[in-house]
């Protein structure tokens, strides 16, 4: 359908929304930006991917070679830092950004 495409392709980021916050449909301009597969924002809260300044922030610096055990540490724990109102800035290298995404 001509309309999905004009979302689909459009030069901007667009998201969709439920009630919640939570992301139900993002175009691939929005998941390049986020740094997702499309279908991997599907369902996660918007609020993940936008940092507040009235929220603590833990910075999580991973990119160094040895780091693989922080990163995974860091990744398994995000959810429940999420739940408790931290939000995390997560560095890492190449090698890791599987992990960290």
């Amino acid at each position: 359908d001509s309309y999905q495409e004009l979302f689909d392709f459009a030069p901007h980021g667009y998201l969709v929304l439920n009630v919640d916050g939570v992301i139900e449909d993002a175009n691939l301009t929005a998941a390049q930006l986020l740094g997702f597969q499309r279908l991997t924002l599907q369902g996660r809260p918007l609020l993940l991917h936008v940092l507040t300044s009235d929220r603590r922030t833990l910075l999580v610096m991973g990119g160094s070679q040895g780091a693989a055990g922080i990163n995974v540490l860091a990744a398994g724990a995000a959810p429940r830092l999420a739940e408790i109102g931290l939000q995390v800035i997560h560095l890492a290298g190449d090698r890791d950004a599987a992990v960290v995404q």
